[in-house]
């Protein structure tokens, strides 16, 4: 970032933070870093060097492509997206501007149709800032970034902000045992909430604190499949179609089923991450956070339990209703680790109590 705002720079306040792990480790693999700052060699791309450290990898530079708004014609949009689907390992870096994303790479997102080019890649984010509470900075570009990633099925590896942060994705990124991360100040959004309503609750939370982790997880490789037979609804945008896979997590067919459209189900797969998917032939899944079942925008009935998984001290935003636009509870949130009882399942949100919905994107969906 450039001028007096770059110079007035104060020390941000770190965010709590775990990261997964990379698919790609080797020297040899081709990297590419999505500069979505307006500086071409300012603190964004500063940062990208040092996770990249003596690593080969090509920058983009986002502000050198004229990507119009949604609308207006895509532009050079195709020129960038033919540079990340050729790359094995994809960093975004951004700077922040009143506590959100850079407008290049909001514009640049907002272009994206969802497809194949970009599975089992890795996702690593660079968040740059000079704002002291950087709390809603970094929920928001994560929430959006880890949207990206499980539509288009990569590897979201994590945010880094901070010095801290950054070389331990660096460790990640070579393959290197990571250190173990200091003890996180605690966050400043909001503890446990309160239950409004009455709600349903939890089935023996785990610390919330102190949440659990599967001792032995599976790979995503790993799918469990059963017998579920039924009739479902694809939830997606009018319009628009969702990809069909030849199985869980595998390859795209081609075939996409338009929104708003039923289908007889034969099976379910679930894997230890919490995603699923649902049969609707023979070698055809279609990935479970755009199906609902009941015709038209009838609910699942489910009787298990979902774990929220966010990061570590921070929680989520715990909905009136089963889509994004029905309002939130602004003073309550779900904290990462605790576990809450779900009787149903709508437009990829989960019910939790009378009129109280989380968003499956955040959490582990067992069965009782």
């Amino acid at each position: 970032m450039s001028g007096s705002w770059a110079a007035n720079a104060r020390t941000v306040s770190a965010a709590p933070q775990t990261f997964a792990e990379p698919h790609y480790t080797n020297a040899s693999d081709r990297r590419v870093f999505l500069n979505a700052s307006q500086n071409e060699n300012g603190n964004t791309s500063t940062l990208a060097k040092n996770l990249f450290g003596n690593l080969t990898y090509k920058q983009v530079n986002l502000a050198s492509y004229n990507i119009p708004q949604v609308g207006q014609g895509d532009g050079d949009f195709s020129k960038v997206w033919d540079q990340l689907k050729d790359a094995d390992v994809i960093v975004i870096g951004t700077p922040v501007y009143w506590s959100n994303m850079s407008g290049y790479l909001k514009t640049f997102i907002d272009h994206l149709q969802i497809n194949n080019d970009l599975t089992n890649r890795d996702l690593y984010m660079i968040v740059q800032g000079s704002d002291s509470d950087q709390t809603l900075a970094i929920n928001s570009v994560y929430g959006t970034m880890n949207r990206v990633a499980i539509r288009f099925n990569m590897n979201f590896i994590g945010i880094g902000q901070t010095t801290e942060q950054i070389n331990q994705l660096h460790n990640k990124m070579i393959g290197s045992a990571p250190s173990i991360p200091a003890t996180p100040s605690e966050p400043t959004v909001p503890t446990t909430p309160t239950n409004p309503t009455t709600p349903s609750e939890p089935n023996t939370p785990s610390n919330p604190t102190t949440p659990s982790v599967p001792s032995t997880p599976s790979t995503p490789d790993s799918w469990t499949i059963t017998d579920k037979k039924g009739v479902g609804t694809i939830n997606y945008q009018p319009g628009y179609g969702v990809n069909v896979w030849n199985a869980p997590g595998g390859t795209f067919t081609g075939q996409r089923l338009q929104h708003n459209t039923s289908w007889k189900v034969f099976q379910m797969a679930t894997n230890a991450e919490g995603k699923f998917f649902y049969s609707v032939g023979k070698d055809q899944w279609v990935d479970g956070q755009y199906f609902s079942f009941g015709v038209g925008n009838g609910m699942e009935e489910l009787d298990g339990i979902v774990t929220i998984k966010y990061i570590p001290g921070y929680g989520v935003n715990l909905w009136k209703g089963p889509n994004a636009t029905s309002g939130c509870y602004e003073s309550r949130s779900l904290k990462d680790g605790s576990e809450w009882k779900t009787f149903g399942k709508q437009n990829g949100f989960y019910k939790i109590g009378e009129n109280q919905w989380v968003q499956g994107d955040y959490v582990i969906y067992r069965d009782k």
